[in-house]
């Protein structure tokens, strides 16, 4: 099945799945546009949580890219032959594994990943690699009350979970596609100038389409592409998730560059959004204006 195709159908199960597995509930429609306006003050505290919640270090979904790549078969390499043109040979899997746990700050993912093959036009699939196969899919979600730990110290419960799809798994393929959706609700303390700002992450749902190279480092930060939350932070005046001052809703979209320092922006949905522009680091979930 296409990229495009998968992502449709995952995507309309992926909320009840979720529940199943972590009890959170359906997503919510989103509000006729306002124009109360997101401020710079709104917009540091939101981004600084989505990028708590994207840094591999705190545990984001970074980590779960990085340890899908551990569990598919790199690349090839061509090889001198003893015949005619070269010969392709595939560098022995490492860290091929069919259900892991994996741990990133207090976050602890636990993972389930299959091998898909084509024959006659249908999908087999099968926990264990071998050459034939063509895709894998991974799908996780985190243990209860895993916490993202950021490295300012904030506090923060973190529910995340969603699937990832790795294509282009042929020998000849220079690079694999990872396409990922996810689903991410968190309470989020933001510790600032000596104030406390409280923020309910409510049910935000991430897409992103990312490219890495096939002998690309285990645990770096190389991929490419893009990603895309859409969000609904509630601001509250206190940690009662029922204290709502005002609830926002809008876009982050993150570039990575195929280094640690990916660019950011925000925006709030109005009819005249301010967007407001960031550098984020996939590592540390630092983040920086631009």
């Amino acid at each position: 099945m296409p990229p495009s195709s998968r992502r449709h159908a995952i995507a309309a199960c992926l909320v009840s799945l979720l529940a199943l597995a972590a009890g959170c509930g359906s997503k919510k429609s989103t509000p006729p546009n306002t124009e109360l306006q997101l401020t710079q003050e709104e917009a540091d505290d939101v981004v600084q949580q989505l990028a708590y919640m994207t840094a591999a270090d705190s545990g984001g979904w970074i980590l779960e890219v990085q340890s899908t790549f551990k569990a598919i078969p790199k690349s090839v390499a061509a090889t001198p032959s003893l015949g005619r043109g070269p010969e392709l040979r595939m560098r022995v899997p490492v860290g091929i594994e069919r259900d892991t746990v994996v741990a990133g700050g207090q976050v602890f993912y636990n993972f389930h990943y299959e091998y898909i093959a084509v024959v006659n036009n249908q999908e087999v699939r099968d926990p264990v690699w071998d050459s034939t196969k063509v895709q894998v899919e991974a799908m996780f979600f985190t243990s209860p009350n895993s916490t993202v730990t950021p490295t300012a110290g904030n506090g923060n419960f973190f529910h995340h979970g969603g699937t990832i799809n790795v294509y282009d798994l042929k020998a000849p393929e220079d690079s694999l596609t990872f396409s990922g959706l996810d689903n991410d609700t968190s309470l989020a303390v933001i510790r600032v100038n000596g104030g406390t700002h409280y923020y309910f992450m409510n049910d935000d749902f991430l897409d992103y389409d990312l490219k890495m190279r096939k002998l690309d480092p285990e645990d770096g930060f190389t991929m490419k592409g893009t990603a895309q939350v859409l969000y609904q932070a509630d601001k509250l005046r206190s940690p009662n998730q029922s204290d709502v001052e005002r609830s926002i809703y809008g876009e982050f979209n993150l570039v990575l560059n195929g280094t640690e320092q990916a660019e950011a922006t925000i925006a709030e949905d109005v009819l005249t959004p301010t967007i407001y522009r960031y550098f984020v680091n996939l590592r540390t979930g630092a983040i920086q204006r631009r």
